[in-house]
């Protein structure tokens, strides 16, 4: 009985090495068992990817998560489309203020009308230097046009026969005219300015008057040169208009030097009052509503007179280096005679 259970242990014993040996591709075997779980287990494993619903491991719990009734209905995934926010610059409403500045919207506004006031001025022939001025020292940089208006533009805005010796008024005035008579010839061309000419001298030969309408570079109509006179009365240029014709008004109004002193004429009157660039250019233009648009007749020609009144700034100081030391005389004893040679002594000797 002993020998038969001796031999069954070594029975098992030589096969459990047999075993192991294969199991490390050591045995007699064909193909190690390690192979062949190899190649039934992955197969097997790839095939469940395609066997188990998309939904069974995407809203698998977490590994470490607390054990929960599992849903009996399990709702497959619908996709979201997803949201990004996009940057929107927002204008304001035509006529309408808001309580809270935005800085970013007021800068792209003003450099929108620095650009379209220095267009007008330079295609109606009213601007003689242009820069545009970048400041690094701020940040977001910021940047701003320095205008020169034409000299002869501005002198003729500039005759002025009135009784104000401020001088600050009357270059506000001059200024305001040279941007509104620019606004209106970029709005109008000469070929509109003649056909506005003709129609008034036809209107003239047929019913006898000059019509009340807008004419000239300026656009001024005669009934407000005919206001300003009876507003001033103590201002000569304007008091000269009264005894003028309409014959003589109109051919005023169509000289484009004239025509800028009488829109001068009009600031400066304006400006006495106390009146805003603004509130002139809309009074001016007749604009009864105010626009917060960018692209406004009152807002460009606010820009346009802010330009001209700009400077460059003043270019930085030169860097002064201090000037070199001389380095200090040899003194005189020190000097080597040049008719002197120096010889130097013999080595001493060790014999």
């Amino acid at each position: 009985m002993r020998a038969g259970s001796q031999a069954m242990a070594a029975w098992l014993r030589a096969r459990s090495q047999a075993l192991a040996a294969w199991l490390r591709g050591d045995g007699d075997g064909p193909v190690p068992l390690r192979l062949w779980v190899g190649l039934v287990a992955w197969p097997l494993s790839l095939f469940a990817f395609f066997v188990i619903p998309e939904s069974s491991y995407l809203n698998a719990p977490p590994l470490f998560a607390a054990p929960a009734a599992s849903p009996s209905r399990i709702e497959p995934v619908v996709p979201q489309p997803q949201v990004k926010k996009i940057a929107v610059l927002t204008l304001k409403m035509e006529g309408e203020t808001p309580e809270e500045g935005d800085p970013a919207r007021d800068r792209r506004t003003r450099e929108l009308r620095e650009r379209v006031g220095t267009n007008i001025l330079h295609l109606s022939g009213y601007l003689a230097d242009a820069s545009l001025v970048v400041d690094s020292t701020q940040y977001p940089p910021q940047s701003y046009y320095v205008l020169a208006p034409d000299s002869r533009a501005l002198g003729c805005a500039s005759t002025i026969d009135a009784p104000v010796r401020d001088p600050t008024k009357t270059t506000r005035a001059a200024q305001l005219a040279v941007a509104i008579v620019a606004v209106e010839k970029f709005n109008r061309n000469a070929v509109q300015r003649w056909a506005e000419w003709t129609y008034a001298r036809l209107h003239r030969a047929v019913l006898g008057q000059v019509p009340d309408l807008s004419y000239g570079p300026a656009q001024v109509r005669p009934s407000l040169l005919r206001h300003l006179a009876k507003e001033r009365p103590d201002w000569p240029q304007a008091a000269g208009w009264t005894a003028l014709s309409d014959d003589k008004l109109l051919e005023l109004l169509f000289q484009e030097c004239k025509a800028l002193g009488i829109a001068a004429t009009f600031a400066l009157d304006r400006i006495d009052r106390g009146e805003a660039d603004t509130d002139i250019a809309a009074a001016y233009a007749g604009q009864r509503r105010r626009s917060a648009a960018p692209i406004d007749y009152a807002g460009i020609v606010q820009t346009m007179v802010e330009m001209m009144g700009q400077s460059l700034p003043e270019p930085p100081a030169p860097t002064v280096e201090p000037p070199a030391f001389p380095s200090a005389p040899i003194a005189p004893s020190l000097q080597p005679h040049p008719e002197e040679s120096f010889t130097a002594p013999a080595a001493p000797s060790f014999k």
